[in-house]
């Protein structure tokens, strides 16, 4: 086989590939359409559960030794830190959400207030 036709040939194979791609990446957003529809029918009935990110700490080494300069960075140390994020699967359908927003909710607490008596 010449250099030529086994260029065509990996052409063909290209295209045809191509073609495939499109055709699974509708079939996808058909199959994701219709679970979002499934979704949408549940009355869904939540387990909340609390899974954190866990980012271990390091050490960054900086600059290799001989680049001196005005912008020159020494190694310096990163700390560990966790992030709290939360997971809630319905026991229902399936459905799972995470999120790591948190929203403050503010108790209303009420205290006497005595008013001064006037100044004379």
């Amino acid at each position: 086989m010449s250099l030529k036709e086994e260029a065509e040939k990996l052409k063909t194979e290209i295209a045809n590939a191509g073609k495939e791609i499109v055709a699974l990446q509708e079939l996808q957003k058909t199959h994701n359409i219709s679970l979002e529809n499934v979704y949408a029918k549940c009355s869904h009935q939540w387990e909340i559960k609390y899974t954190p990110e866990h980012q271990k700490g390091y050490v960054s080494p900086g600059d290799a030794p001989g680049t001196m300069g005005i912008d020159w960075r020494g190694p310096f140390s990163v700390p560990s830190k966790t992030i709290d994020r939360w997971t809630r699967e319905c026991k229902c359908c399936g459905k799972i959400e995470t999120t790591k927003k948190v929203r403050v909710k503010e108790t209303e607490t009420y205290e006497p207030d005595f008013e001064k008596p006037p100044l004379k």
